[in-house]
């Protein structure tokens, strides 16, 4: 299902906290690496104050040091038995990390969320932020600090996977499937369903900008009842769908029906579970609860304590335009 791993890297070492998470899934999906660098260009500032030649060896040095760098990294991971390469390109980092990963589309793109380097100075929080918003590719994200002790996952265990019920929601078994085989994890498909408080807010939004008749129907009445009937479908909902992951040879399937607002009960779900991997589609909407899975998507990767693979729901959108 992959063609290889692309981990885009400014030299720092928060950007460099997403490869132990690289070298698990490098190793157990027997895929390559690629290591990116971009070379950023030199700014108008910079130019005004230098001497050509200082400019041209400037341009020379990061070059050599960006080389070097990969080589190191490089090294380390291929100590693992893993197949690595490397590629530099000079230009904006996202633009170029989002053209490389054109190139091959069955690529994960896995970078930290945050990170600096000592030369470029781009930050990758708002880099992994613009590639997030723009890419086809799967998007492997890991939360990094500045005290390297965030997400260093040794182990990977159980793949939580969030669905909403649409069928944008579960673009992503496939992809969970292929790497629950070659991972061997635990696959646990969960569902979370408006608090009471989130019900009423709901209805009231609803009221305000759609006052239509379906959605009276959907959302009138007393929440007890609303409860009662959304979970007895979402709890059917995930036991198909636990059914369906199980029949293309996955054990390990459970299912877990949650309450309140749905990317913080997810969030709350992968830090109770040691060695969570959490999987979902950017895009999707329910029919019941109408939460946006975009949205919530974008939430998760920002408070998540865990890795994020993020697919897109449709290859077709882009950007804004999801």
């Amino acid at each position: 299902m992959y063609s290889k791993i692309i981990v885009p890297l400014d030299g720092s070492e928060l950007a460099e906290q997403v490869l132990l998470c690289v070298r698990l899934l490098a190793a157990g999906l027997k895929i390559p690496v690629e290591l990116f660098r971009a070379i950023e260009p030199v700014s108008s500032e910079f130019i005004a104050t230098r001497h050509v030649s200082y400019l041209g060896q400037s341009i020379v040095r990061m070059r050599v040091m960006g080389q070097k760098y990969l080589n190191k990294i490089q090294a380390s991971l291929q100590d693992s038995g893993i197949s690595v390469s490397y590629k530099m390109h000079e230009g904006d980092a996202a633009p170029q990390i989002l053209a490389e990963g054109q190139r091959d589309q069955d690529a994960i793109i896995a970078m930290s969320t945050h990170g600096r380097s000592g030369i470029a100075r781009w930050m990758l929080g708002s880099v992994a932020d613009k590639v997030l918003r723009a890419t086809n590719n799967p998007l492997l994200l890991v939360r990094s600090s500045e005290d390297g002790v965030a997400v260093q996952v040794e182990k990977l265990t159980t793949l939580i996977v969030p669905l909403d019920g649409s069928p944008e929601g579960e673009r992503v078994l496939p992809q969970v499937v292929a790497i629950a085989k070659g991972l061997h994890l635990k696959v646990l498909l969960a569902r979370s369903t408006p608090s009471k408080e989130e019900y009423h807010r709901t209805l009231e939004y609803h009221y305000e900008v759609d006052p239509g008749p379906t959605v009276t129907k959907v959302y009138e009445g007393p929440y007890e009842e609303f409860r009662e009937d959304v979970n007895a479908k979402a709890m059917e909902y995930l036991h198909e769908k636990v059914q369906e992951v199980r029949h293309q040879g996955l054990p390990s399937v459970e299912e877990r029906l949650l309450h309140g607002n749905p990317a913080g009960s997810i969030v709350d779900l992968a830090g109770e579970i040691r060695g969570s991997l959490i999987a979902m589609t950017t895009h999707g909407r329910s029919g019941v609860g109408r939460w946006v899975l975009g949205s919530v998507a974008d939430l998760v990767v920002r408070y998540a304590e865990c890795p994020v693979l993020v697919v897109r729901a449709s290859r077709e959108t882009r950007g804004d335009k999801e």
